[in-house]
């Protein structure tokens, strides 16, 4: 059985391109649209050929090489790139539009190509690599935010552990100098009541039960308790976040750039850089 004749000019795509021929398929894709814009057909179909076999999952450039071919009159290659789309795309949308495009392209008569100056072109586009033009805006990369939200949030979290922690332990120090004697080193107490004279009459008022303060004594405990395990996540979450930041950017390179704008719908400049 005779394969179909889009098979040999677009092949079946049986592998993932790395980031390198995306980066490249991308540059030969914009240069072919300055072509294309500037009415040089021939040369657009160059660079879109070229970005395609570079990354041969990109099926949507088979349209634009569809369009090229057929507004140089090469009507039957325009045909194969449309077959080769609806091969790979069987469920697109337009599939009737794009059918009624081939059966209407199927009956027009190609140009012959020119292979001299097909050859001429060919060379050139090897000789000279295929360069995207200058982006309209200069995008600075992006870096995680993630770790300094987590040292800045260990570092208040520190601050706030070590706030609770002194004075819980400054309540617990009032206690066993004077009520308490603190039996363990869990918080437990053996308090007597609060018991004031009045000096004048000699009169003894019980301000709080034994028990009562023994409640006081051991709230005072476990908040110092508390502080201590906050301030020891803190920390922890402070010194992850900043080991985390030294490491995701330490090679990023320190540059700054201004990038112009100009075009008919704005004007100005870009900062951009990394910081």
């Amino acid at each position: 059985m005779a394969s179909p004749a889009w098979a040999s000019a677009y092949p079946e795509c049986t592998k993932t391109p790395t980031e390198s021929e995306v980066s490249a398929a991308k540059g030969a894709f914009e240069a072919g649209q300055v072509s294309f814009h500037e009415g040089d057909y021939d040369r657009a179909v160059l660079y879109w050929e070229d970005a395609f076999q570079r990354d041969c999952t990109a099926i949507a450039l088979l349209l634009n090489l569809a369009r090229a071919y057929e507004l140089a009159h090469h009507y039957d290659r325009s045909v194969s790139a449309l077959e080769a789309y609806l091969e790979r795309n069987p469920r697109t949308e337009d599939r009737v539009s794009i059918e009624k495009r081939i059966a209407r392209l199927s009956g027009l008569k190609s140009n012959p190509p020119a292979p001299q100056a097909e050859k001429q072109t060919t060379a050139e586009a090897k000789e000279e690599p295929v360069a995207p033009p200058p982006p309209a805006e200069a995008v600075p990369p992006s870096r995680p935010i993630w770790p300094v939200i987590l040292t800045g949030g260990g570092v208040v979290a520190t601050g706030v552990g070590i706030g609770l922690t002194w004075a819980g332990q400054s309540a617990v120090n009032g206690y066993t100098n004077g009520l308490c004697a603190q039996k363990n080193a869990a918080g437990a107490f053996q308090c007597g009541p609060e018991i004031v004279t009045d000096p004048d009459t000699g009169e003894s008022t019980t301000l709080r039960s034994a028990s009562e303060v023994e409640r006081d004594a051991q709230n005072a405990a476990s908040q110092r308790n508390i502080g201590i395990v906050v301030t020891s996540v803190g920390a922890a979450a402070a010194v992850g976040g900043a080991v985390a930041w030294w490491l995701l950017w330490r090679d990023a390179p320190e540059e700054t750039a201004l990038t112009p704008i100009v075009s008919p719908e704005r004007f100005g400049i870009v900062l951009s850089g990394r910081f």
